[in-house]
């Protein structure tokens, strides 16, 4: 019985404290994550970009390299924003644990203002992707960011088999 105490001690601190802690932590990460998206969906990169911690690390298979800092994450929604100016978002899943939140959405519309350089084939065309993000968070701060999302998908929408 004496070496019993002390483990029931620690499992009885853990669910008063620790585990509650935690759960609300992982609860406003999500409610941050939600709150994100709503910017977005918005369409405003200046709101978006603070909820980026000033050296937020971001990643995407669209963009070369680590993009850095809360002004990287403006530029980058900006860009979104003019060339899909009906650009929405919607969360399907999302997993919170500690400071990660795992977020699962779809996102598309109407690819009618490309970059330079882009082929006219592609302008004008309707897009509809699955996305998926990792996002940490510390401070009430996302402080990293990776996305996936299927670039073949995207280029099948936008008609590039069609052209090559």
């Amino acid at each position: 019985m004496k070496n019993v105490m002390p483990s029931l001690l620690f499992l009885l601190l853990l669910q008063l404290y620790i585990l509650p802690a935690t759960a609300q932590k992982a609860g406003d990460n999500s409610r941050l994550i939600y709150s994100l998206f709503a910017v977005l969906n918005k369409h405003d990169s200046i709101v978006a970009g603070a909820f980026f911690a000033d050296s937020v690390k971001l990643q995407s298979p669209n963009w070369e390299g680590i993009q850095t800092g809360r002004q990287a994450a403006i530029t980058v929604y900006s860009r979104y924003f003019k060339g899909t100016p009906d650009i929405h978002f919607e969360i399907t899943n999302i997993i919170a644990a500690g400071t990660k939140v795992i977020v699962e959405y779809t996102f598309g519309g109407k690819f009618s203002n490309p970059e330079e350089g882009t082929p006219a084939y592609m302008r004008g065309k309707d897009y509809n992707l699955k996305g998926v993000t990792i996002y940490s968070i510390a401070g009430n701060k996302i402080t990293s960011s990776v996305s996936y999302f299927d670039q073949v998908a995207f280029l099948r929408q936008v008609g590039f088999f069609d052209n090559h």
